[in-house]
């Protein structure tokens, strides 16, 4: 095959001189479609993927995929959030757990105190109860009931016994005999003494004494003085709830008491108002006028060195005589203690010292008349 040329009026012309056989043509259509291969293959590819239902799936499993991270990755958050309460929790439940172990520790010790005190209530006292069965509940109540705190001094019904008993789960024993077990039958022998020349008496600071009200019974006209009612009568006691300095009379006695008072005067107690003077030594001035000319005075009182308690003074043989200044001393002695019990002494001691706490060692016995 071979081209010519020819010219036309509109120019030159190109012709095949023959027509290409067969074989040619498939070869250039060959090749063209080789060309187009190539020039279009990126596209092709592109628009196989895109259309490919296999890659669609893929697409959907990766869209899948990550949608499941994602759900992973939220639900690890959760998870996270999650065991991060629960240890919050855990801490607040081992705050708990260690506050309850702190109050089960308190309330075991709280049991423990009780115990004790459980034990020692009182129970009901069967009429027919014996001394084998005092719980030490019973005892704390008899002992407390008895002393000078208990009801019975509440209710003014507590007369100072000479006798001070304890009471225990083991049962009772005697705890000790006091200084009332010689001065109540001194002060009894000492006016029994004076014989029928007697026959008025004063008290002074009787509440606490059976004194007046015995004494009363064995036939003498007695008059008792105290900052307390008397909560006993008889026909032949008449008793005043005053201060002795604000006591107004014309009375004079035949005797003048003073058992273990004179020293506690002006100290607050009692119900007494504490006084910065010395109202025993006002006092026994002021008794100077309540007693006949030729009437007696029976004391006690404390002999020890010289002191002041919380309840009472102390006095050695010369704050005595310095307290009864106007008054002249007939018989002086002094008590102490002997075995359970109390005897008086063959010679005047040396003042005892103050114990801690206060407690009356030696008791000096004493009658006087006025010095007029």
């Amino acid at each position: 095959m071979t081209l010519a040329a020819a010219s036309t009026k509109g120019g030159p012309v190109v012709c095949w001189d023959t027509f290409p056989d067969q074989e040619s043509l498939d070869q250039g259509s060959r090749m063209l479609k080789k060309i187009a291969r190539f020039l279009l293959e990126p596209f092709t590819k592109a628009f196989r993927k895109f259309f490919d239902p296999r890659f669609a799936r893929m697409e959907q499993g990766i869209t899948t995929t990550n949608n499941t991270i994602e759900a992973i990755l939220v639900r690890d958050v959760d998870v996270r959030d999650a065991i991060t309460m629960t240890n919050r929790r855990i801490g607040d439940l081992e705050i708990d757990v260690r506050d309850i172990h702190d109050k089960l520790d308190f309330l075991v010790q709280g049991l423990a105190a009780l115990h004790p005190t459980a034990e020692s209530l009182p129970r009901s006292l069967a009429v027919h109860t014996s001394i084998d069965d005092i719980t030490g509940g019973d005892a704390a109540l008899l002992n407390f009931s008895e002393s000078h705190l208990g009801y019975r001094s509440q209710a003014g019904l507590w007369f100072n016994p000479p006798d001070v008993v304890h009471y225990t789960a083991d049962g009772v024993e005697l705890l000790a005999m006091t200084e009332r077990s010689i001065e109540v039958p001194f002060v009894l022998s000492a006016i029994a003494a004076l014989g029928d020349n007697v026959s008025s008496v004063l008290d002074v600071g009787c509440a606490e004494s059976l004194v007046p009200f015995e004494l009363a019974s064995l036939g003498y006209e007695v008059t008792g003085i105290d900052l307390r009612e008397y909560p006993v009568e008889h026909p032949n006691l008449t008793t005043h709830a005053i201060p002795l300095e604000d006591w107004e009379t014309e009375d004079r006695f035949d005797v003048i008491v003073c058992l273990s008072s004179i020293e506690h005067f002006g100290l607050g107690t009692y119900g007494e108002v504490e006084a910065d003077e010395r109202l025993d030594r006002t006092a026994m001035r002021l008794l100077l006028d309540r007693i006949k000319p030729n009437g007696s005075l029976v004391m006690t009182i404390p002999y020890g060195q010289t002191d002041i308690t919380p309840v009472q003074r102390m006095y050695t043989r010369e704050d005595i005589e310095a307290l009864l200044d106007g008054w002249v001393i007939d018989t002086f002695a002094v008590a102490v203690p002997a075995g359970d019990g109390w005897v008086i002494a063959d010679e005047i001691p040396e003042p005892a010292p103050t114990t801690d706490p206060p407690v009356t060692r030696q008791v000096a016995f004493i009658t006087a008349h006025p010095d007029v």
